[in-house]
């Protein structure tokens, strides 16, 4: 988990030690170990620089094809919702304005049961 994270060398590090992308990418690492049959990030790679961003994002990737673990992103990227979503809800003054797992939206289409996390 720690080497898929790219978070190997903190693993003898004290957590008040740690960079805020550091804390991020570890509390990332903590949940997964649980075995957790679905995942809330909530804005979970806005700390991350550019460059830790993008690896992150790529393992994030990964876990979704290997561990097949849904999760619901909490995201103001859109780009990063793209790249991770298999379904984007857009929320506008709290209310959905675009759903892509709706048809009317160019969605799923009839007969097509949503993924789990979009039936919570």
């Amino acid at each position: 988990m720690l080497a898929m994270l790219r978070i190997e060398h903190l693993a003898r590090r004290y957590p008040e030690h740690l960079s805020g992308g550091e804390r991020q990418r570890t509390a990332l690492a903590r949940a997964l170990l649980a075995g957790p049959e679905l995942l809330l990030l909530d804005e979970s790679l806005s700390a991350l620089d550019a460059n830790t961003r993008l690896a992150v994002r790529g393992s994030l990737k990964m876990l979704q094809r290997r561990w097949k673990i849904p999760f619901i992103l909490v995201t103001h990227d859109l780009d990063e919702a793209a790249f991770l979503g298999d379904r984007v809800v857009t929320l506008e003054r709290g209310r959905v304005s675009k759903d892509s797992g709706r048809e009317a939206d160019g969605g799923l289409p009839s007969g097509r049961k949503p993924p789990l996390a979009a039936q919570l």
